[in-house]
């Protein structure tokens, strides 16, 4: 378990697709990471190139710190399973939403499911 000011090998591994690829990202502490709607489409492609499983995503509205859920955005593959892709899902949502990117697999870091963030 991280401390209560470090990111999660989680977080880590997804702020540094997102510094790769030069994709804005809101990060509040280990349960909050959001990612840049513009821009997501570089990490979804990347993570499906090392078959890195997209398990859901969440859309979020930001006001300054202050962190507004979107429930007309949410992707759950497990309600989707196959088309339309995370991709697609994402590509029609508006471009100033951040999202909540939840993925399977280890990500390299030996653990089941990963989850990039979750909002409280």
């Amino acid at each position: 378990m991280s401390s209560p000011m470090q990111a999660s090998a989680e977080h880590r591994f997804l702020i540094n697709l997102c510094l790769k690829h030069l994709v804005p990202f809101f990060w509040q502490g280990p349960g909050l990471l959001l990612i840049g709607r513009v821009g997501l489409s570089l990490i979804l492609d990347d993570l499906n190139r090392q078959e890195i499983a997209i398990l859901g995503l969440d859309g979020f509205d930001l006001e300054g710190s202050v962190v507004h859920p979107r429930l007309d955005l949410v992707y759950d593959a497990d309600r989707l399973p196959g088309f339309p892709s995370p991709q697609h899902i994402v590509a029609v949502w508006p471009d100033d939403v951040w999202v909540d990117v939840t993925v399977g697999g280890d990500c390299g870091l030996g653990t089941g499911v990963v989850a990039a963030g979750t909002a409280d």
